[in-house]
C-alpha cells in the first residue's frame, strides 16, 4: 500500500486542498485513511445490497449509520477498530475481505477519493462528496436518536438510496443535486427527532447558570455529544464523591432537568476541542470521549482517557455501557482538585422552548426599536488562523442586537460580558451541534411571528464549519431556502467551482470576509424596522 493518503472532508485539511502524506492535520495516519474509505465503500455497498434484495432491518440500518459516523473526522484513529468495522459490514452481506492486514490495505487503496475522481471526473466528483458529506453529518444525528431509542425508517431509506447512488454506473447529475437537498431536508428531520428524544428522555432545556470553575475533591471529565453516555457516567458515580464535569459540546447537558437533578455533575470545565491536550494534561482525573472531537491523546495524559461508542484511538481503553465503573475506580486513584477556585458562571440553556418564553419580549424590543437585529454566530470551532474572525464578530457586535449561538464555536466568545436588554440577555446558547433544531426553530418562530419568510427577517446566519455535521446542517439551512448565510473561515475543499456557483447564485452563500464589513452588510440588508 502507498503511504499516501487523499483526505479534504475537514475545514483544516492541508494547504485548503486536501491533506497527503503518511498523517493528516487532524492526527489521522495514511492506514486509518484508507481503511475509512474501505469502510466507506462497503457501507455504500451495504445499502446497494439492501435494495437490491428488498431487505429491511433495524440492525443493518444502526450498523450503517455508526458505520458513517465512524468515518467523521476526529471520531476513530484505530486501524484495529476500523478493520474489525470493516470485516462486520462486509460479512453483514456475504462478501469476503482478505484476511491479511497489506491485502486489505491494498483494497482499501482503491476506495477513496482519487479513484472517484479518476471515475467520474473532478467536477462529479465534488457533488459526489458534498452529498457524502452531508450523509456523514445526518448519519450522526440518526445514529445518537437511535442510541437514545427514537429511530424514523425514512432517514435511513434516505441514507441507504443516497449510498446505493454514489455506486451506479451512470450517475445522473441532477439526481444528485436531488438527493444532496433531500439530505438537507432529512437532517432536519433528524434533527427534530434527535431534539424530541433528548427532551423527553432528560427534560426540556431551561436557563442555567454553569459553573466554569472547578470544585476540591475527584472528578471525571465527560467530553463530546452523548447525553446517553453522560447519564451513564453520573449513574456510575451516584453517592461515590466523585464529581463529574462536562467538556466541550458537552456543555449544553447542564440546562437538561434530568441531568441538572444529580448534584454531583458539578459544571464545564475547559472550552472547545481543540483545546483539550492542554486542558486534559491539567484535569486531575479520567477523562471519556463519547463522540467526535478526538484530538490523538498525547502521553501526559493518554493514560487517563477512555472512549465510548464509535470513537476510538489506539492504547486507550474503550468502554461498553456496562463498564462505567471503571470511571469510579480510576477517579479515586487520581488526586482530584485539592482547591476551590474562584467562582465563574455561565448561562446556558436557551433552547427553542426557552427561547418561545421569551419570543412576547423579543417581539416587543424590535417593535419598540430597541432591539435592531440577531446574529447567529455558531457553528464548529477549530484550531487553524481565522478564527477569531467570530470572536471579534460577536465583540463588534452593537449593543441593541442579540447574539444567538450553538456549537463549539460559542467557546470564543461565551465568556464575554455582553450585558442585557431590558432583562433580555445579548447572548442566548441554544446548545450544542447536536441542538442545531432549535435555530432552526427560532427562526421558524420569527417568522410566524412577523409574518414574513426567513430571508426577510432581522436575522444574520453566520457559521464556522469544520467536520461533517456543520455540511449537514448548511445543506439543512439550504433546503429550506435560507440565503445570505456567511460560512467561513474558509470554503470546503471539496467544493468545486461549479458548485460553488450554484451556491452563490442560488442561495447568495458568503465566505466570511472583515468582520467589520461582514457586520455593517447584515445590518444594512436586514435590520428590523417596525412599520
Amino acid at each position: 500500500m502507498s503511504d499516501n493518503m487523499f483526505c479534504f472532508q475537514c475545514e483544516q485539511t492541508a494547504g485548503g486542498h486536501g491533506c497527503t502524506g503518511q498523517v493528516g492535520v487532524c492526527g489521522k495516519t495514511a492506514e486509518a485513511a484508507a481503511l475509512q474509505d474501505l469502510l466507506l465503500r462497503l457501507t455504500e455497498e451495504l445499502a446497494q445490497q439492501r435494495i437490491e434484495r428488498h431487505c429491511e432491518s433495524s440492525v443493518l440500518d444502526d450498523m450503517m449509520t455508526e458505520a458513517l459516523f465512524t468515518t467523521i473526522t476526529n471520531v476513530n484513529f484505530s486501524t484495529d477498530d476500523l478493520e474489525r468495522r470493516c470485516r462486520k459490514v462486509a460479512c453483514s452481506f456475504g462478501k469476503k475481505l482478505p484476511g491479511d492486514r497489506e491485502e486489505l490495505l491494498e483494497r482499501a487503496a482503491t476506495c477513496g477519493v482519487e479513484s472517484v475522481r479518476a471515475r467520474h471526473g473532478n467536477e462529479l466528483c465534488g457533488r459526489i462528496y458534498l452529498m457524502l458529506f452531508g450523509l456523514k453529518g445526518l448519519a450522526a444525528y440518526t445514529y445518537h436518536a437511535a442510541r437514545l431509542g427514537y429511530r424514523d425508517p425514512q432517514l435511513t431509506d434516505h441514507i441507504c438510496r443516497a449510498l446505493a447512488f454514489v455506486l451506479h454506473p451512470d450517475i445522473r447529475v441532477d439526481e444528485m443535486v436531488k438527493l444532496t437537498l433531500e439530505c438537507g431536508s432529512m437532517n432536519l428531520r433528524a434533527m427534530e427527532l434527535l431534539d424530541r428524544a433528548h427532551r423527553e428522555q432528560f427534560g426540556r432545556p431551561e436557563p442555567t447558570r454553569v459553573r466554569v470553575t472547578p470544585l476540591p475533591g475527584k472528578a471525571i471529565l465527560v467530553s463530546g455529544h452523548d447525553l446517553g453516555d453522560l447519564r451513564r457516567v453520573l449513574e456510575a458515580t451516584r453517592d461515590t464523591g466523585v464529581n463529574v464535569y462536562t467538556h466541550g459540546e458537552m456543555l449544553t447537558a447542564n440546562s437538561y432537568p434530568e441531568l441538572k437533578r444529580y448534584p454531583h455533575l458539578v459544571g464545564n470545565y475547559g472550552g472547545a476541542w481543540q483545546e483539550q491536550r492542554r486542558e486534559f494534561a491539567e484535569f486531575p482525573g479520567p477523562i471519556l470521549l463519547t463522540t467526535n472531537c478526538l484530538m490523538p491523546p498525547v502521553e501526559t495524559y493518554r493514560d487517563r482517557v477512555y472512549t465510548s461508542g464509535p470513537v476510538s484511538f489506539p492504547d486507550t481503553r474503550h468502554l461498553d455501557e456496562s463498564d462505567f465503573g471503571q470511571l469510579v475506580e480510576a477517579a479515586n486513584h487520581m488526586a482530584g482538585f485539592d482547591v476551590c477556585g474562584e467562582e465563574r458562571f455561565i448561562t446556558v440553556g436557551f433552547g427553542h422552548d426557552a427561547i418561545e418564553v421569551e419570543l412576547p419580549q423579543i417581539l416587543d424590543l424590535l417593535n419598540s426599536g430597541r432591539l435592531r437585529h440577531i446574529f447567529i454566530i455558531g457553528g464548529c470551532d477549530g484550531a487553524r488562523p481565522g478564527r477569531n474572525y467570530y470572536s471579534l464578530l460577536a465583540e463588534q457586535v452593537p449593543d441593541d442586537c442579540i447574539i444567538m449561538t450553538l456549537a463549539c464555536g460559542k467557546y470564543r466568545f461565551n465568556k464575554h460580558e455582553f450585558g442585557a436588554i431590558d432583562g433580555l440577555p445579548r447572548l442566548l446558547d441554544l446548545g450544542q451541534c447536536n441542538d442545531a433544531y432549535s435555530a432552526v426553530r427560532v427562526i421558524t418562530l420569527l417568522g410566524a411571528a412577523l409574518h414574513t419568510d426567513v430571508n426577510h427577517l432581522p436575522v444574520s446566519i453566520n457559521l464556522s464549519w469544520y467536520e461533517q455535521k456543520a455540511v449537514a446542517v448548511l445543506l439543512s439551512l439550504l433546503s429550506l431556502g435560507v440565503q445570505n448565510i456567511t460560512l467561513g473561515p474558509t470554503l470546503p475543499a471539496f467544493v468545486t467551482p461549479e458548485v460553488l456557483h450554484i451556491l452563490t447564485e442560488k442561495y447568495h452563500l458568503k465566505l466570511a470576509g472583515s468582520p467589520t464589513d461582514d457586520l455593517e452588510e447584515a445590518m444594512e440588508r436586514r435590520s428590523y424596522i417596525h412599520a
